[in-house]
């Protein structure tokens, strides 16, 4: 499963900000799910967590503007990856706004 999602924050430190906020929400939110965020390079991310006994990991590489996020999906969740990227694709959207509604340094931290 590859799927990019544009969010046309104009710089990658602004985005990652924007990952890390909202990792920290999710960790808290969805702690039974064992997430770790570990940051592979300064674009790019893995998440690493489990769900009904399966571990699962995901890349994400940010750019400027968009946010790519990579990973396999086992077969027992393939038929709710169109659901799954929904969600994505809304949640980065929400938190995008978010950061671009707070400008770029409060944003970072």
């Amino acid at each position: 499963m590859k799927h990019t999602i544009v969010h046309d924050l104009g710089s990658t430190e602004q985005a990652r900000g924007v990952v890390e906020e909202a990792y920290g929400e999710y960790e808290r939110r969805l702690a039974s799910y064992d997430p770790k965020l570990t940051w592979v390079g300064q674009t790019q991310a893995r998440i690493d967590f489990s769900v009904m006994g399966k571990s699962l990991s995901v890349t994400i590489d940010l750019t400027a503007h968009d946010l790519t996020v990579e990973g396999k999906l086992p077969l027992l969740f393939r038929p709710f990856q169109g659901k799954i990227l929904s969600v994505l694709e809304r949640e980065v959207r929400i938190w995008a706004e978010r950061a671009r509604a707070q400008g770029p340094a409060q944003a970072q931290g």
